[in-house]
C-alpha cells in the first residue's frame, strides 16, 4: 500500500498507510495539493498558482497567503511519510510541482491510465486484462471530481473526468453485450443515464440488452422512459434509428443474432432464444397463453401513454405555429 493514498472523485480524501488522514486542513490547502496532483506532469509557476487560486487578493498580499498555504502544506505532507522518503511535493525556486517519484497513488491517475489503455480499443474486442482495467476504473469514479468544489478549473476538469468515464462506460456495455453478460451491461447503462439522463444512444442500449436477455418488457418500458426523458429535458422526440428498433422489438420481427458486437448500434432487435415447452394441442400451455395476454395488455398501455405524448407535442407545435403566424401578420398590418 502506498504510504498516501488521495481520493479526488467525490470528497476530497486522504489515507495513510495507518488509515484515514485528516491533517490536511485548510480550503485552500485542500485546493493548491488537489490542483497540483491533477496536473502533476509540470511543473507550476508560483504566480501563476497565486492569480489562480487568489485571482481578487491584491499580488503582494496573494504572495503571501501562498507561502503560507504551501508551508502548511509541506508540513502537513511531512508527517505522512517517513522522514528519509521522497517528499510529495517539489519546490525548486519560484516552481512548485507534485513529486512523481513519491509514494503516493492517485485515484485520478490510475483511471486516466486505463483510459489511455483503452482510449483505441473497441469495447466488442477488449480482451479480459483490458476489461478489468477498465472496469476497475469506472469502480473508481464514486462521484464527480471534488464535489462541493465549484471553482473554474475544477468545473472544466470535473466535465473533461465525466466524458471520460461515459466513454469507458460504453466500451463496458459492449464488451457485456458481446460476453453474453446482459443484467452486468444492464446495469453500466443505468451508470451512464444517471450521469446523462437524455442520453439517446445509452437508451438505445438498454433497450437491446434488455431483449437479448429476455427481458422484452423491460425493453419497451425502457423506450417510454427515453420518450419521456428526451421531452423533458430537451423538447424532442426520439430519433427514427430508436423508434426503428422500438417498432421491431415490438413485432418481434427483428432477425439479427443474439450478439452483443453492435448493442445499441443496430436499428434490428435479435431474435430471442426458443425454449422448450410442453405443447397443448394447440401449441401453448395454458400459463404461456396467459402470460402473452398480459404482455399484450402491458404493450397497448405503453403504446396509449406514447400516443397521449405525442398527441400533446402535435398540439404544442402547432400552437407554436399559429403564435408565430399571427405575428407575422400583426407585423404586416
Amino acid at each position: 500500500m502506498a504510504a498516501l493514498s488521495v481520493y479526488l472523485f467525490g470528497r476530497f480524501t486522504m489515507e495513510s498507510g495507518n488509515g484515514p488522514a485528516s491533517s490536511l486542513n485548510g480550503a485552500k490547502v485542500q485546493e493548491l495539493f488537489g490542483y497540483l496532483l491533477l496536473h502533476g506532469s509540470r511543473p507550476h509557476l508560483r504566480e501563476t498558482l497565486t492569480t489562480l487560486l487568489w485571482a481578487d487578493v491584491p499580488a503582494v498580499q496573494a504572495k503571501s497567503y501562498l507561502r503560507k498555504t504551501i508551508w502548511q502544506l509541506q508540513v502537513s505532507l511531512a508527517q505522512l511519510s517517513p522522514p528519509t522518503a521522497e517528499p510529495f511535493l517539489c519546490a525548486e525556486g519560484e516552481w512548485l510541482q507534485a513529486n512523481a517519484e513519491s509514494d503516493l497513488w492517485l485515484d485520478v491517475a490510475q483511471f486516466e491510465c486505463a483510459y489511455r489503455q483503452a482510449q483505441d480499443v473497441a469495447g466488442e474486442v477488449m480482451d479480459s486484462a483490458t476489461a478489468s482495467h477498465v472496469e476497475a476504473a469506472v469502480a473508481l469514479y464514486r462521484g464527480d471530481l471534488l464535489e462541493g468544489w465549484y471553482q473554474e478549473w475544477v468545473l472544466f476538469e470535473r466535465e473533461r473526468l465525466e466524458r471520460m468515464y461515459l466513454v469507458l462506460v460504453d466500451k463496458l456495455i459492449s464488451h457485456c453485450a458481446a460476453h453474453g453478460r446482459y443484467e452486468a451491461g444492464i446495469s453500466y447503462g443505468a451508470q451512464a443515464l444517471r450521469h446523462d439522463p437524455a442520453r439517446e444512444r445509452t437508451h438505445r442500449r438498454l433497450m437491446r440488452l434488455h431483449y437479448l436477455a429476455g427481458n422484452r418488457s423491460e425493453a419497451l418500458h425502457q423506450y417510454a422512459l427515453c420518450v419521456e426523458t428526451l421531452r423533458r429535458e430537451l423538447d424532442v422526440t426520439p430519433s427514427e434509428r430508436t423508434n426503428a428498433l422500438y417498432r421491431r422489438i415490438l413485432t418481434e420481427s427483428g432477425a439479427g443474432e443474439r450478439r452483443g458486437g453492435g448493442a445499441g448500434e443496430q436499428g434490428s432487435a435479435p431474435q430471442t432464444q426458443t425454449r422448450d415447452r410442453a405443447a397443448t394441442p394447440s401449441g401453448r400451455t395454458p400459463a404461456s397463453s396467459n402470460g402473452e395476454v398480459r404482455d399484450t395488455l402491458r404493450q397497448l398501455e405503453q403504446m396509449l401513454h406514447l400516443l397521449g405524448e405525442t398527441q400533446q407535442l402535435v398540439q404544442r407545435n402547432i400552437n407554436h405555429v399559429a403564435a408565430t403566424l399571427d405575428d407575422l401578420l400583426g407585423s404586416r398590418s
